[in-house]
C-alpha cells in the first residue's frame, strides 16, 4: 500500500493518490491505535451488513505495526466518500440544503435506532461484549461493558474531572449521582457515539458519507444526542 499524501487529525489520515488507475479513484488510509481501529472496521462493517442504504467507507484492509512503546498502530485502507465536511459546508449551504440534510439525518437515525438489539448485548461495543467507549476533549476512556444503565452511568460519573471534586467537594458529584439514578430506564439502541458536523459529509444538500465509527455500539438511546453536542 502506498503511504503518500497529506497526514492530519489526531488518529491521522493518509490520503494516498491513485490517479494512474482512474483521475478520480483514491484511497484513504486511517491510522490510529490499533485497539479503536479494529473497533472502527467491526462497526463499518456491521452497518454496511445491518444499513447497506446508509453511505459509510468500504473497507479495503487492514493492518497492524508495532510501535517502539510496545503498542500496536492500525491501519484502515478505505474508499473515498463524495461530498464535503457538512461543519465546512454549512455556512454555504443554502436553507433548502440544509433542510434537505437535517431531513437525512434525522432518516440515517432512524435507520440506525431501528436495528434489533441481540439477545444479551451488554452496554459497549458493537459486539455486544466489548467495552464501551467516551470520547472527552480528545481522550478516550474505556469501561464496562456495562449489564445495567445504572452501571454504566456509575462509571460516566468517576470520569468527573478530580478538580470538580476538589472545587466543589461532594456537592457536585452527589448532585449528578443523584439526577442520574432516575435515568435508569432506557432502550438500548445501536450508536454512531460521535455523529457531530464533522463526521457527516455532504454534497448538494444530500448526506452522502457517515464517517469515524471507532465509538459506535450499544447505549442508552439518549447517548447519540449527548455525544452530538
Amino acid at each position: 500500500m502506498p503511504r503518500c499524501g497529506q497526514q492530519g487529525g489526531w488518529l491521522g489520515i493518509l490520503e494516498v493518490d491513485m490517479g494512474c488507475a482512474s483521475p478520480t479513484l483514491g484511497i484513504l488510509v486511517k491510522v490510529g491505535p490499533a485497539t479503536q481501529t479494529r473497533r472502527e472496521v467491526a462497526a463499518i462493517d456491521f452497518i454496511r451488513h445491518k444499513c447497506p442504504q446508509i453511505p459509510v467507507p468500504e473497507i479495503l484492509g487492514t493492518w497492524e505495526l508495532a510501535q517502539a512503546d510496545g503498542t500496536k498502530a492500525g491501519y484502515i485502507a478505505m474508499s473515498v466518500l463524495p461530498g464535503s465536511i457538512l461543519r465546512d459546508a454549512w455556512p454555504t449551504m443554502s436553507d433548502s440544503d440544509k433542510e434537505t440534510a437535517l431531513g437525512d439525518l434525522k432518516t440515517t437515525l432512524t435507520w440506525l435506532r431501528c436495528i434489533p438489539v441481540p439477545e444479551g448485548a451488554m452496554i459497549g461495543a458493537v459486539n455486544g461484549m466489548g467495552l464501551a467507549a467516551d470520547l472527552r476533549n480528545g481522550d478516550t476512556e474505556f469501561g464496562g461493558p456495562f449489564r445495567a444503565e445504572s452501571d454504566f452511568n456509575e462509571w460516566l460519573i468517576s470520569l468527573i474531572h478530580p478538580d470538580s471534586h476538589r472545587f466543589f467537594a461532594s456537592f457536585f458529584v452527589d448532585t449528578i449521582r443523584s439526577s442520574l439514578a432516575s435515568l435508569c430506564s432506557h432502550q438500548i439502541r445501536f450508536t454512531h457515539g460521535d455523529l457531530g458536523m464533522h463526521n457527516i459529509l455532504v454534497e448538494g444538500g444530500r448526506i452522502t458519507g457517515i464517517i469515524d465509527w471507532e465509538y459506535a455500539g450499544w447505549y442508552p438511546e439518549y447517548w447519540e444526542y449527548i455525544k452530538m453536542i
